[in-house]
């Protein structure tokens, strides 16, 4: 997975201080990260692109997309023509997370 993962990795992600994160790894699970919906879909199709390569495929049914920002948005995902499910949106207000 950490191999897929590198070789999926574009300009986008998140600024975390000095850093751009755009992945998390554990185990055989990973959290893709953009700052804006394109940009995740665009990780999301060249991290799937990866996983073919290597003869793995995204289970969409056990996929889900969430948002995190002050207001609710829509953040429709695809891999592979299939739509992602949302978890309908996390607000986000001077710090705190509400869902």
């Amino acid at each position: 997975m950490d191999r897929i993962s590198r070789r999926s990795q574009g300009p986008e992600g998140v600024r975390f201080g000095n850093h751009r994160i755009s992945s998390l790894l554990f185990a055989d699970d990973v959290v893709l990260m953009a700052s804006s919906g394109q940009d995740l879909q665009h990780v999301l199709e060249r991290f799937a692109a990866e996983c073919e390569a290597a003869g793995m495929r995204i289970s969409t049914s056990k996929s889900e997309a969430m948002v995190l920002d002050r207001k609710r948005v829509a953040c429709p995902l695809q891999v592979g023509g299939e739509v992602l499910t949302s978890s309908g949106g996390v607000q986000v207000s001077r710090g705190l997370v509400h869902e």
